[in-house]
């Protein structure tokens, strides 16, 4: 006879030990113009968008506190091990070095930058623990 145990991750466990172990600080080079396109709105591809993403609606100071406080997670934390929220704010921003891209920060913490030239960063922000940020 064999006893097999199977389990499954409680929600927040994996993102707890992201949140607790060093993400890099990304560096950033000073933002020189910064644009809100979109917020407080879910998923495109969400059939059923959130009623509750009106609430999570950025301004200039939430977004530029976000960017200084994110760390760089790789690409698999960011889309396998985090906690994902359809609500989001999105806008354009560009840096002092002349890069520029569209920024994307979601409602739990986590958020992206595709630069124009193809790169993206993908971040989290493990002390954006303020309003209107869920955690």
């Amino acid at each position: 006879m064999a006893l097999v145990l199977g389990g499954c991750t409680p929600a927040g466990l994996i993102e707890d030990e992201v949140a607790t172990s060093d993400v890099p600080r990304r560096d950033l080079p000073a933002i020189q113009r910064l644009t809100i396109t979109e917020n407080g709105v879910g998923s495109p591809n969400d059939a059923n968008p959130p009623r509750g993403c009106s609430g999570f609606m950025l301004d200039e100071g939430h977004v530029r506190r976000f960017m200084d406080g994110a760390g760089e997670v790789g690409q698999r934390d960011y889309m396998h091990n985090l906690d994902w929220s359809p609500c989001h704010a999105r806008g354009r921003l560009e840096f002092a070095d002349g890069r520029s891209g569209v920024w994307t920060v979601r409602q739990f913490r986590t958020g992206s930058i595709m630069f124009d030239d193809g790169g993206e960063v993908f971040l989290f922000c493990p002390s954006c623990t303020w309003e209107p940020f869920a955690w």
